[in-house]
């Protein structure tokens, strides 16, 4: 199973109008991947430990792309089914 956490940007940190549509931009772009994320690998299990929970984090990135990283995993294994 699958878990996903999307880290956003705090928009009372902007310092300008500018700096809030980037960091309003940056948390949709967050969400987006995050959802497709779920849509591709969301249900996958691994086939060892089909309980245990796996994690993904999706950071929301200022002026860039969102960045996925993998937080938990069970196994070796379900790293690399997933990775590939």
């Amino acid at each position: 199973m699958m878990r996903f956490e999307v880290k956003l940007l705090k928009p009372e940190s902007a310092t300008s109008d500018e700096d809030l549509k980037a960091i309003e931009e940056a948390n949709a772009d967050a969400k987006k991947g995050m959802y497709h994320l779920k849509y591709l690998i969301g249900n996958i299990r691994c086939r060892k430990h089909p309980s245990s929970p796996n994690k993904i984090r999706i950071t929301a990135v200022k002026n860039g792309k969102p960045k996925p990283s993998i937080v938990s995993y069970c196994c070796a294994d379900f790293l690399s089914m997933i990775k590939t």
